[in-house]
């Protein structure tokens, strides 16, 4: 279809362009054998994410020269099975791919309003798109306050507290989420791909909560010694969509609830220890039964 480009803002033919890359859901596939379900519609398969008319063509390509190299050096190592203590180093396209995918969820969540913003933090989303959309057609060189910071995540191996989600280790490493976060002086746009989660700042109104996390623009380190800190409020807020995937997927038919529990008794038998199977344990061996998926009847 014709339409105007959200990048170049040019009109020509607009391709199916993934709000988050596909490069996400070919792995949830390859690793389990099924499609993601999406939260509002649990029992409708999702093949490969959410696609807007959003890219020209030209558009689309220039973003490959940055999600490719990724996919290869950041996304596949993290999200080995087992936990990942290795330093992995990055280049510019690292800056440049969490920029774009700061830039498509804030776009699409745009749709939608910032109501839930206070009124700076609305103009500051609007200012920040545009900042982002000119960085990566290289009409500007940085993107001023409007940094990326990339948390990799693991299960959670240590004591967690009672009012957390008993589903909490399978929504931190095996979920894919997009939302905006913020309270009254800060938000950020959230994008969660399975292990690894960026943040889009918006607003920062507690630089000194984060550190380790700050994606550099031309090269840097993700697991260097210092290791990751970040606002104590996101783990109560992890919980809360941990929650959430959890109630959506008891919607489950029972048919559909059959074949998911059918995928994993046969991972099971076939040795699988992937991060599924990880997050699965885990949640068992701390809440018991309650970390049992319950289905409609």
């Amino acid at each position: 279809m014709k339409g105007n480009c959200s990048l170049c803002l040019k009109n020509k033919t607009l391709q199916e362009s993934h709000i988050i890359p596909r490069f996400v859901f070919k792995l949830f596939k390859r690793t389990t054998g099924s499609s993601l379900r999406g939260h509002n519609t649990p029992n409708k398969r999702v093949q490969d994410g959410i696609k807007e008319h959003l890219l020209c063509w030209d558009c689309e390509q220039s973003f490959n020269s940055f999600e490719t190299p990724f996919c290869n050096k950041i996304f596949t190592p993290i999200n080995d099975p087992g936990p990942n203590s290795g330093v992995i180093h990055y280049d510019d396209w690292a800056f440049k791919f969490a920029v774009s995918l700061s830039w498509r969820s804030l776009l699409d969540h745009s749709k939608k309003g910032f109501d839930h913003l206070t009124f700076t933090q609305q103009k500051l989303a609007k200012d920040a798109l545009e900042t982002w959309r000119k960085f990566l057609l290289g009409e500007q060189s940085d993107v001023g306050n409007f940094q990326q910071h990339l948390l990799p995540v693991d299960i959670i191996d240590g004591p967690i507290p009672d009012n957390i989600s008993p589903y909490i280790n399978r929504y931190l490493l095996r979920s894919v989420d997009s939302d905006i976060i913020s309270s009254k002086t800060s938000a950020f746009v959230y994008t969660k791909i399975f292990r690894i989660m960026i943040f889009g700042v918006i607003e920062d109104g507690h630089p000194d909560l984060w550190s380790g996390t700050l994606i550099q623009p031309n090269k840097g380190v993700i697991g260097d010694k210092g290791g990751f800190t970040y606002p104590e409020s996101l783990v109560a807020y992890w919980s809360g969509h941990a929650e959430i995937a959890h109630n959506a997927l008891s919607e489950l038919s029972s048919k559909q609830s059959n074949i998911t529990k059918e995928t994993l008794l046969k991972l099971a038998k076939e040795g699988r220890n992937d991060d599924l199977f990880r997050a699965i344990k885990r949640d068992i061996d701390r809440s018991g039964k309650n970390a049992f998926l319950n289905h409609k009847k």
